[in-house]
């Protein structure tokens, strides 16, 4: 509430301002600077409410002025703000009154911008055929229909964008290059920021970092919003990381992610998480490092990301696996697309294409010497072509029959992986029978046993005893009741049965339950002398998206731990805190114990099928097998916290909303 107070009164306050202030010096956009104004802040604010209203408001004030270009400006940033989002329907509207607001205001450049947002976020969300019929759309209006160069310039750097989606960094590097010559030769006082920080971002990825540095430095001179040199600022920092130079990074880490935080960048950007795992690696702590890299969306990124941490921390056999994987998306995605749309994506041809069409659109005159040359060079090209397609027919059997052994061979490996597999999968299965059954048979024994004593007419058994007896029957009963109830559980789990609900649910709400379950618990356990406590630094009436039941389960597994681990004649503690300080981007639940603890050695182990660390502590471990399978259906982890030394600690992260950042 705090936060969005401030950005209404920050508004007011850039609204009402008179005179020339610097943002109103910073006006590149060549509109009145109390629109320019409303303008930066709905920008600077576009993943919020307050930034849309903003928007909304210069536009009504746009429309009573006339001001077309202004008009356009304002519907921008609601454009952005439903392409970070999946909501494809409010997207395509803003899209089409964008469209039509810049056409009819003869500010066509809007229109390619409009048109340009719709393909990214086909691209973002593996829509090829709708991101194909875009590019094809908006390099038939810019070659065909129109004249503006921001238009051929917008179709030229939408192929780069399909590039990227093909992984082809390359190719995707000299379409934007090619933008950027072309925006800066016919265009004037154009943003080329955008294309500068892409640029930076993939000379980064092929370790380039000297060209990576140039463009950042451009893309920081150059932009006109919060938002690129939140981006340019990244990239810096990323940059110095991959030099080496962990002190200077940070330093730029805090000044980036500062900005972050002030001008909302969206949460879910790849170019955040490889930024949030590079810091993560300069800390040396590897688990932190791959949560943030396994979330990036694009497969073959994130495999990539995955094998750079591995290789960091001197894991060098999971770093291979993970690049394979990344080469296996990649050729996956590749493959999709060209199943799709073979004519339209043969790379060669598209690159062809376009250079003929944009080099055509320049309108410059051809030297004769030049044309000259160049029909030369067609013609060796077509003859060496052409004697190479007669060497490859001469060799097509023999290369033939090469590909064909290989192919059986890779068959037969790949049958020889299978059985082994299927091999491996009976052991398992048959040693997980083996250790059930094994926990079934002690309290199946004290149970046959103490009822057959408790049974027996010709013994007496003083009351005390008899009572003493029962307790133990009714003991064993719960402890294979619970043992019954985990194996299903684990099984549901297992083999994706398990009916997760997901709803809008109060954390605060289901802890507090847990905790009123726990007390009428412990009383009844003898554990009455365990002090409980609860810490929340979020609303009461906080929501996330989960499974309040499954949630309360996991809850009261760790609970109980806690319970059987910390109680001692003095009695002990039992914290629960809930966080969105704790780690970015995710709410924290954290419980804690002033227990024996467990050492770090063990904290992965814990999580396996029927571990128990002690065996005189009732229990059949599978509670956090359990708990572990259920968060992560749930999308989110659980690990214990090794930092800890006051007992045990496990954190829950779970998943939260774009818009939870209230």
């Amino acid at each position: 509430m705090s936060n969005c107070l401030l950005r209404i009164i920050s508004f007011l306050l850039l609204t009402l301002a008179g005179g020339t202030t610097l943002i109103a010096q910073n006006n590149a956009y060549g509109i009145k600077d109390d629109l320019y104004r409303i303008f930066s802040y709905a920008s600077d604010n576009a993943n919020h409410v307050e930034g849309l209203e903003a928007a909304d408001s210069m536009y009504r004030k746009a429309v009573d002025m006339s001001d077309g270009k202004s008009m356009c400006l304002a519907l921008t940033v609601p454009l952005r703000h439903y392409s970070s989002r999946d909501n494809l329907d409010s997207l395509l509207i803003y899209v089409e009154r964008l469209n039509q607001t810049a056409r009819a205001t003869g500010n066509l450049q809007y229109s390619y911008f409009a048109e340009t947002s719709r393909i990214i976020y086909h691209l973002r969300r593996h829509s090829y055929n709708e991101a194909i019929k875009s590019v094809n759309n908006i390099w038939h209006q810019a070659f065909d229909n129109d004249t503006l160069p921001y238009g051929r310039c917008a179709a030229i750097q939408s192929l780069g964008h399909l590039y990227v989606a093909l992984n082809d960094r390359d190719l995707a590097i000299r379409q934007y290059k090619e933008a950027l010559g072309y925006l800066r030769k016919n265009v004037t006082d154009q943003d080329e920021s955008g294309l500068a920080v892409r640029l930076s971002d993939l000379y980064l990825n092929q370790g380039k970092l000297d060209s990576a540095a140039v463009y950042c430095d451009i893309a920081l001179k150059n932009a006109r919003t919060q938002r690129i040199q939140s981006i340019a600022l990244i990239m810096r920092s990323r940059i110095l990381f991959e030099r080496g130079n962990i002190e200077e990074f940070n330093r730029a880490y805090k000044h980036a992610f500062d900005r972050i935080h002030n001008h909302d960048i969206v949460s879910d950007s790849s170019t955040i998480y490889l930024f949030l795992t590079d810091k993560a690696k300069a800390d040396g702590d590897m688990r932190i490092a791959l949560h943030y890299a396994t979330r990036i969306n694009n497969p073959a990124d994130r495999h990539d990301a995955v094998a750079k941490v591995y290789e960091y921390f001197g894991e060098y056999d999971k770093a291979l696996d993970a690049t394979r994987k990344s080469r296996l998306a990649v050729d996956s995605l590749r493959r999709e697309i060209i199943l799709e749309q073979l004519s339209i994506l043969d790379r060669q041809v598209l690159t062809h294409a376009a250079r003929y069409g944009y080099r055509q659109a320049l309108d410059t005159p051809t030297d004769t010497s030049e044309s000259s040359f160049w029909f030369i060079l067609f013609v060796i090209l077509t003859v060496l072509f052409a004697i190479g397609c007669v060497a490859a027919f001469m060799q097509h059997r023999h290369i033939s029959q090469k590909f064909r052994l290989r192919i059986e061979e890779a068959e037969n490996r790949a049958e020889e992986s299978r059985l082994a597999i299927e091999m491996a999968e009976r052991a398992r299965a048959t040693a997980y029978i083996q250790t059930a059954g094994r926990n079934m048979r002690n309290p199946l024994n004290a149970i046959v046993g103490f009822t057959q004593l408790l049974s027996d007419t010709d013994t007496y058994l003083p009351p005390e005893l008899r009572k003493k007896y029962s307790g133990i029957v009714r003991a064993n009963s719960n402890l294979l009741l619970a043992l019954v109830d985990d194996i299903t559980d684990i099984a549901e789990l297992e083999m994706q049965l398990c009916d997760i609900s997901l709803s809008e649910v109060c954390p605060n709400a289901i802890v507090r339950d847990s905790i009123a379950m726990f007390e009428a618990q412990s009383l009844d356990n003898g554990y009455g002398n365990i002090r409980l406590h609860f810490k929340t630094e979020i609303p009461e009436d906080y929501t996330i998206l989960s499974d309040s039941v499954h949630l309360r389960q996991v809850l009261n597994q760790l609970l109980s731990n806690a319970e059987k681990f910390t109680n001692n004649l003095d009695g002990g503690d039992i914290t629960i805190e809930v966080s969105l300080s704790e780690n970015f981007g995710r709410l924290t639940i954290a419980v804690s114990d002033t227990g024996i603890g467990i050492p770090p050695s063990q904290a992965e182990a814990i999580f396996g099928k029927f571990v128990k660390l002690n065996k005189a502590v009732p229990g059949n471990g599978l509670g956090l097998c359990v708990a572990r399978m259920i968060v992560e259906h749930l999308d989110g982890e659980i690990f214990l916290d090794t930092s800890y030394t006051g007992g045990t600690r496990f954190i829950i992260l779970l998943p939260v909303g774009v818009d939870d950042k209230r």
